[in-house]
């Protein structure tokens, strides 16, 4: 974890500095309770034990501050667009969330079977067809897109440059799909049940530990996905943009005494 991460170890305690709190890599578990509370959900029993590491499920998540796990979904945003800016980083990340927890599509809740388009499945309670759901999911991010590209040539129009945090949303919307067909829990519009009655919750738990065994392999078919699916929303100009990194201000000072030169950027 401690490369991973590219923490700061402690030699004297082996243990990895986390920002908010140390990790003991030995034990795998955080040598001090959660300071924060939004870490907390009531669904994700692994959320209520306050000293561990990423939900016991490093090979999905990491922790970058030590205050909660970044889901596997941001790590993807953050690796395919380096070059936009924090906050147009946050918008898509808080897009793709909202896709899985807040956005109604035709009234239906997020994680209802009937909607198991929208992150790439099939609804298993109808034994709907792979491809009958695939289709489903190509119209939603059509339209997401479309909408995206209108929102982002109004913003044009009136004068404006960058891209349009509406329509980044919108297109967030459609990058959350886009980025679930390659995971391996719903690759090929697997059947998603719901959660109601135990059998579907022993299938929904299986189905979110699946996602440990994402390889960098599939990361990178996630990167290479959602890289397309901007280009072809913005063109080819605001894609490149995205990916390329941003300049940094760097300043070289020279230390007279110990005759060495160090160079900072931020």
């Amino acid at each position: 974890m401690l490369t991973f991460t590219a923490k700061e170890r402690d030699s004297e305690s082996g243990l990895d500095f986390s920002q908010a709190r140390y990790l003991g890599s030995a034990l795998g578990r955080f040598t001090s309770p959660d300071p924060a509370n939004l870490s907390v959900d009531f669904w994700i029993p692994q959320t209520w034990n306050r000293y561990a590491y990423a939900l016991n499920n490093p090979l999905s998540m990491v922790d970058r501050n030590g205050l909660w796990p970044t889901w596997i979904h941001n790590i993807i945003v953050q690796d395919s667009f380096p070059g936009l800016s924090n906050g147009d980083i946050q918008t898509l990340q808080k897009a793709s969330h909202d896709t899985d927890y807040v956005n109604r599509v035709s009234g239906l809740d997020p994680q209802d079977p009937a909607a198991s388009f929208v992150h790439g499945m099939s609804n298993g309670l109808t034994n709907q067809s792979p491809s009958e759901a695939e289709a489903e999911g190509d119209s939603f991010i059509a339209d997401n897109e479309a909408k995206a590209q209108q929102l982002q040539a109004d913003w044009m129009a009136s004068g404006h440059e960058g891209i349009s945090p509406a329509a980044l949303t919108a297109f967030g919307n459609a990058l959350h799909t886009v980025m679930d067909r390659t995971s391996p829990s719903h690759r090929g519009n697997q059947p998603w049940y719901g959660m109601n009655g135990r059998r579907n919750q022993a299938r929904a738990a299986r189905h979110f530990f699946g996602e440990v065994n994402m390889s960098n392999a599939d990361r990178n078919a996630a990167v290479a996905a959602a890289r397309a699916a901007f280009q072809q929303t913005f063109g080819s100009y605001f894609s490149q943009m995205s990916i390329n990194q941003p300049l940094m201000a760097c300043v070289t000072t020279y230390d007279s005494a110990s005759k060495t030169t160090t160079k900072t950027c931020n």
